[in-house]
């Protein structure tokens, strides 16, 4: 059964999901496509989800440290394990990202937008070849998420004051 709990963080909303023991969805709560069997239930593993969420959005934790079940097709799962790895503060393309995984940056870049696991798997420090990229949390949240780990960002938003690393 899939256990789900909405958790407030100041100014964002997001549903934390678990099921068979791991962290299966974060992200914002109409995203949710949800399963056939639901339970709205604080469990230990969405309480340490939210804790390491929590922490992470007030700059206390860079690396998160949970069971975590990648859903999806294979290759949006080959993605997801390649993203994982990219560390906290550090950026990559969506052809760095496609050259990891062997594919093209368009796939990659559908396959990112799909991620199940935000900020867990951190799909906002992939940026566009000329562009911060999109954010299928909304923009907002991915200047957020990238001011958070060090990143000066242009007055109007639209690009990093700093060039991309890879």
């Amino acid at each position: 059964m899939l256990t789900y709990q909405v958790c407030d963080f100041d100014d964002l909303q997001l549903l934390i999901a678990e099921e068979d023991g791991h962290i299966v969805f974060v992200g914002r709560h109409p995203e949710f496509g949800g399963a056939v069997t639901m339970k709205n239930l604080n469990t230990p593993l969405i309480e340490a989800c939210r804790r390491q969420v929590g922490e992470y959005l007030a700059g206390e934790r860079q690396v998160f440290d949970l069971p975590i079940a990648f859903t999806g097709t294979p290759f949006a799962q080959r993605v997801y394990r390649a993203l994982i790895q990219v560390p906290y503060g550090e950026l990559v393309s969506y052809q760095w990202l496609a050259e990891q995984v062997g594919s093209h940056p368009r796939p990659v870049g559908t396959a990112v937008g799909n991620n199940p696991l935000l900020l867990i798997v951190p799909c906002h420090r992939v940026l566009g070849k000329h562009s911060l990229g999109g954010f299928s949390a909304g923009m907002e949240l991915k200047y957020r998420l990238l001011e958070l780990e060090g990143h000066t960002l242009r007055a109007d938003k639209k690009d990093l004051a700093q060039p991309l690393a890879r």
